[in-house]
C-alpha cells in the first residue's frame, strides 16, 4: 500500500469505550482508494492471528460498519482530550466552527505506527504493508 492523502471533514466529540475520556476529533473523508478501510482490514486480520477482537466491534459483537461494510465514519484524527464529557455549550461552539477552508487541505499519510507495549514501530506505507497481507507479513 502506498502513501495516501486524506481530507478533513468535521469536528466532533467522541468518548472511549469506558467513557472515561472524551476526544475532540477531526473526522476525515473517505480517501480516493479507500486506504483507511483497507488498513483496518489488514489490522483486523493481524489481530485475528492472535485471537484478539477486531477494531470497531460494537458491544453486541457486530462491527461498526455501514450496510456496505464501510467504516469510514469511524476514522478521525484526535486533536485533544478531556476526562469529562464536554458541556452542551462546548459541543455547540465546536459545531459552529466554519471548516470550509480546512476542507481544502490535504493531509499526507506515509506510515503506520504500531505500538506493542511501550515499543512504537514506524512502518512506511510505501514498502511496509503489502495489500491483502497482515501487518508485519504474518
Amino acid at each position: 500500500m502506498s502513501s495516501f492523502d486524506i481530507t478533513p471533514d468535521a469536528l466532533d466529540w467522541v468518548s472511549n469505550y469506558e467513557k472515561t475520556r472524551w476526544f475532540l476529533v477531526l473526522r476525515v473523508k473517505k480517501p480516493r482508494n479507500d486506504e483507511l478501510n483497507r488498513l483496518l482490514a489488514i489490522s483486523n486480520r493481524s489481530l485475528a492471528l492472535f485471537d484478539q477482537p477486531p477494531l470497531y466491534r460494537s458491544s453486541t459483537g457486530a462491527t461498526a460498519k455501514g450496510s456496505d461494510g464501510d467504516c469510514s465514519h469511524c476514522f478521525h484524527i484526535s486533536l485533544a482530550w478531556t476526562l469529562s464529557e464536554p458541556s452542551q455549550a462546548a459541543k455547540e461552539r465546536i459545531a459552529q466552527i466554519d471548516l470550509r477552508k480546512l476542507r481544502e487541505f490535504s493531509i499526507l499519510f506515509s506510515s503506520v505506527k504500531a505500538k506493542i507495549g511501550n515499543n512504537v514501530s514506524n512502518i512506511p506505507l510505501s514498502v511496509g504493508i503489502p495489500d491483502e497481507k497482515t501487518i508485519g507479513g504474518l
